[in-house]
């Protein structure tokens, strides 16, 4: 396993750890390499990992916020209760690219379809430029098997 190169498949529990530690660091998940194969897991990674960043508004990143006791009022923060591990960073950070996966949006949909909302997609002439971005990165890495 090469130390400096972030998307590697463990096959140890060391090595998973190693991994996670350093995907969790930057809120990536431990299967990071199959985005460029899946333009809606590379949807669902950006966003979780820019979300992700110090919020100016929350004072934290989401997953951090999150684990802050009730406020006292609306100007006071709270106290934080635990801050995540890289691990568990990269934990939450590989479930949310689960749900861009073709298992994971199917999944999202029967859920949402539970409680009386559906997916409908946008035609690509109506696409965002976020959207065109993805998905021509997809279109330039798909693969060849």
């Amino acid at each position: 396993m090469k130390t400096n190169q972030v998307f590697v498949n463990p096959k140890t529990p060391e090595e998973y750890e190693s991994v996670a530690s350093r995907n969790g660091a930057r809120n990536m998940g431990w299967k990071h390499e199959r985005i460029p194969y899946n333009y809606r897991e590379m949807a669902f990674a950006k966003e979780w990992e820019r979300e992700n960043k110090k919020s100016l508004i929350l004072g934290g990143s989401i997953l951090t916020e999150l684990h802050r006791g009730p406020r006292e009022s609306l100007l006071s923060e709270g106290t934080l209760l635990c801050e995540p591990t890289n691990r568990e960073r990269c934990i939450v950070a590989t479930i949310i690219q689960w749900l861009g996966s073709n298992v994971g949006f199917a999944w999202l949909e029967r859920v949402l379809n539970n409680c009386g909302y559906t997916i409908v997609q946008i035609p690509r002439d109506q696409w965002n430029e976020e959207a065109r971005k993805n998905y021509a990165k997809y279109e330039r890495r798909k693969p060849d098997w």
